[in-house]
């Protein structure tokens, strides 16, 4: 599998010169004196095999000065009881029981109740390093950054793709205010609970997860944050240890049906567009985002039953055309254009001819050496 080069951009001169404005960023009230260093939400929903390690894991962090918000998003099984009894042994925990709304609800829960200056996020059934919050504040310290993104492990070991590895085995760089390469990088996303975010910055440019969206929603949180990041910080330190999708899990049921997940890509990619659209960030930015987004699509696209791909390409085209005529695609990539150009004519693709269509955009966006690994299945997952 490709591991592509993730490059060092401190003070890259093609980066602008500050964060972009969303046109709702207020400084957030200052964090009193007995405010903890940092807040650690845990998101907890019917998970009682194993939120009890994933708790131990965070009270066990060397930096002890934290807040622990375990979000209890109306559990049907035990683990509002093992959550209720962690916190009896441990006051550093605040149980925060809500009626079941999803994940981005229950971290919106937290957002809203975290009062430490730096906020991590994690899934119930993972497990936080020992020293991750200490490394983390570490680095907000000596960047006085927005974001920190790191590394993560997966477990059982073995169980997870070549690409989750990769992907979770970030490059060290940093990033000032308004430098999307950060965002574009394949090692920087797509799971929120790889980063760190500062209060002032979750609060302050009113920062949450949208609760309509029950797949993806990490990713377009990271497409609303990084650009609003004053600096953003990768390190290459594991601090978070994943673990590799549960049977049954939203995750591995997508995985069954490529269909569903290429239409559920496509969700994700919808509401990016839209976001940037309404807050103005199209106008010089929006080329490279639908070269991101054709790239991020259209090898499940094209790999889907010839009915289904025709269905999923016109809804692309439909989502992503626009942005052609409202002049938000100049600079994109030639290659770019032309499948863009191809997919919102609107006019079916047969079998040989979508073959051809995708060849195409790889030999000229990849190169020769990506189509000829790629038939020999070297970037296969």
């Amino acid at each position: 599998m490709l591991r592509r080069c993730a490059r060092r951009v401190q003070g890259k001169g093609a980066a602008v010169s500050k964060a972009v404005d969303c046109g709702r960023c207020v400084a957030p009230a200052a964090a009193d004196a007995a405010s903890p260093k940092a807040t650690v939400v845990v998101a907890v929903y019917n998970i009682e095999r194993y939120v009890g390690a994933c708790l131990e894991s965070v009270c066990a962090q060397t930096e002890r000065d934290i807040e622990i918000l375990a979000v209890d998003d109306g559990s049907t099984d035990g683990s509002g009881a093992i959550v209720a009894a962690a916190a009896a042994r441990d006051g550093r925990i605040r149980v925060l029981a809500k009626e079941n709304g999803g994940l981005s609800s229950a971290r919106n829960a937290g957002i809203e109740a975290a009062r430490g200056t730096v906020v991590l996020f994690v899934d119930g059934d993972d497990l936080l390093e020992p020293q991750a919050v200490e490394r983390v504040l570490a680095v907000f310290s000596a960047h006085d950054s927005d974001v920190v993104t790191f590394g993560a492990r997966c477990f059982p070991e073995g169980a997870a793709a070549s690409w989750t590895v990769e992907c979770l085995s970030p490059v060290a760089g940093t990033y000032e205010a308004g430098d999307l390469d950060v965002l574009y990088r394949y090692d920087t996303k797509p799971y929120v609970w790889r980063s760190a975010f500062s209060r002032r910055l979750l609060q302050g440019c009113d920062l949450r997860f949208d609760e309509s969206l029950r797949f993806g929603e990490d990713m377009l949180f990271y497409f609303e944050a990084y650009p609003q990041s004053r600096r953003t910080v990768v390190v290459e330190d594991k601090l978070y240890a994943y673990r590799v999708a549960r049977t049954g899990s939203l995750m591995d049921a997508s995985a069954a049906d490529l269909a569903l997940k290429v239409g559920k890509h496509l969700d994700i990619v919808e509401r990016i567009v839209a976001s940037w659209r309404r807050r103005g960030w199209l106008e010089g930015r929006g080329a490279r985002l639908l070269d991101w987004a054709l790239e991020f699509l259209s090898r499940d696209l094209f790999a889907c039953e010839n009915d289904d791909m025709n269905w999923l390409a016109a809804r692309l085209g439909q989502v992503l055309g626009p942005c052609l005529a409202d002049g938000f695609a100049e600079g994109i990539d030639p290659a770019s254009r032309q499948l863009l150009e191809r997919l919102a004519s609107g006019r079916p693709l047969g079998p040989l001819e979508a073959k051809a269509v995708l060849w195409r955009y790889y030999r000229h966006r990849m190169g020769w050496r990506f189509c000829l690994d790629k038939l020999r299945g070297a970037y296969d997952a």
